[in-house]
């Protein structure tokens, strides 16, 4: 492991700064190649000087790129993270719409099965007032209705909706509401 190598537990090195510093001592070292350049031809104790400048150059130059390299690699696993962050957000939101979307299924049979005995009470209120005309007629005390049987059913409908809190926006059935949402069946007094 290298010294600007890190492990889970150690601090991410500041690779800017890693940089900087090394490419400020590649400067110095660089004029130092220069100045040592016409000498290390003549003087030996001046040549291996030179030598080990090279030398040093060299490993600055291998630090940069290794710098550039790991400020590369910093990017690519901060996307990685990102990326896999929205995968497991978009996971988690695709099974709560599936588990959603079971719910919905659910409720949907149950309004479906209160539609149905809604249509069942309906026909069972029709029975009984065709009953209760056609025995009328029998007694011949028979009264003329007081308001449409549809807009009655419309009515109690309306009214029942309201009452389990429906938004009144949804009430609109087959066109605005006339009159007052109300029970079917008269109050009890």
């Amino acid at each position: 492991m290298t010294a600007t190598a890190t492990t889970d537990k150690q601090e991410s090195p500041d690779l800017d700064a890693l940089a900087h510093d090394t490419q400020a001592r590649l400067e110095e070292l660089h004029e130092q190649w220069g100045r040592l350049s016409l000498d290390a031809l003549t003087d030996e104790p001046a040549a291996s000087e030179l030598a080990a400048v090279q030398s040093e150059i060299a490993s600055a130059e291998r630090l940069l790129e290794q710098a550039r390299l790991a400020g590369d690699e910093r990017e690519r696993r901060k996307q990685e993270a990102q990326r896999a962050a929205e995968e497991k957000r978009r996971a988690e939101a695709q099974r709560r719409a599936e588990r959603l979307e079971g719910e919905l299924r659910k409720t949907a049979r149950a309004v479906d099965q209160g539609a149905v005995m809604f249509g069942n009470a309906v026909v069972g209120y029709l029975a009984a007032q065709d009953e209760l005309v056609s025995a009328q007629r029998q007694a011949g005390t028979q009264r003329q209705p007081d308001h449409l049987l549809g807009s009655s059913l419309e009515s109690a409908l309306v009214h029942g909706l309201a009452s389990a809190g429906v938004p009144h926006r949804l009430l609109d059935i087959g066109g605005p509401i006339t009159g007052v949402s109300r029970p079917l069946a008269p109050e009890e007094k």
